[in-house]
């Protein structure tokens, strides 16, 4: 199984400005350097374990935040929890909410990367 270094560096980097943090603040509380972090975040180093859990903690997100592309479980919790989401709704909620994720499905697929 090949790991996305690309998609995981990502994902932190938007979790990092989310939540309004700096390079420089995120490298120190994970224990790596500026640049280290910097290159993770754009796919072009590896982190470790120790690495992850550091920036994961510090920027009080979760591993699955973090891993989803990467952990194949990933998708059938993400499928059963758009279900609970439907359980309330009414016909028409359902029908537009459908509406919605066949044009964003469609959406994303011509999407080029």
């Amino acid at each position: 199984m090949d790991i996305n270094y690309k998609s995981i560096g990502k994902r932190i980097k938007i979790a990092r400005i989310s939540k309004d943090v700096s390079q420089e603040k995120l490298a120190e509380s994970a224990g790596i350097s500026t640049v280290h972090l910097s290159n993770i975040e754009n796919g072009h180093s590896r982190l470790s374990i120790k690495t992850l859990i550091n920036i994961i903690n510090t920027l009080e997100i979760t591993a699955d935040d973090v891993l989803a592309e990467n952990i194949s479980a990933t998708r059938r919790q993400d499928l059963y929890e758009m279900s609970l989401l439907f359980e309330d709704c009414t016909d028409k909620e359902i029908h537009l909410l459908s509406s919605i994720l066949h044009a964003t499905k469609s959406a994303i697929r011509e999407t080029t990367f």
